[in-house]
């Protein structure tokens, strides 16, 4: 079984008061995106969204548009539980984080015949550390 997981349970506290996984990019919330990412690579077995700060908010605002879908909250030890129980039996696991809303199911689907570790790349540099990509690239660390 291959899974998809999007990380969305950080306060986004440098965002300011409202959730960054709820602001808003071309009408829909920034998480919104991400998960609709996930669920469009068919072959994703399952797709879990882990939530924590304000995972009510974000629950009644985002649409999951996927039965696929679930979500772990609860707090840290909580989320990793039932992260690890919805996850159980997954042979990969494709990682998303929930504020990067312009990576695409396209891209996603590139990551299922990489090797163990592999990680979005963009200029040489991971994707963590840069605001708008202009060319990226599957590589191994």
């Amino acid at each position: 079984m291959t899974a998809g997981l999007v990380l969305a349970a950080g306060a986004g506290t440098r965002f300011g008061i409202d959730s960054k996984l709820l602001a808003e990019l071309d009408g829909r919330p920034l998480l919104e995106h991400a998960v609709a990412a996930q669920c469009a690579v068919a072959a994703l077995d399952r797709v879990v969204v882990v939530l924590g700060s304000r995972a009510d908010d974000i629950r009644a605002q985002v649409d999951s548009g996927a039965p696929r879908s679930s979500s772990a909250s609860s707090g840290t030890p909580a989320s990793r539980r039932r992260c690890a129980a919805a996850l159980r039996g997954a042979d990969k696991v494709i990682v998303t984080l929930g504020d990067m809303p312009r990576i695409g199911p396209h891209l996603i689907a590139r990551f299922l015949d990489e090797p163990p570790r592999a990680r979005l790349m963009t200029d040489g540099r991971d994707i963590r550390s840069c605001s708008a990509p202009r060319s990226s690239r599957a590589c191994t660390s």
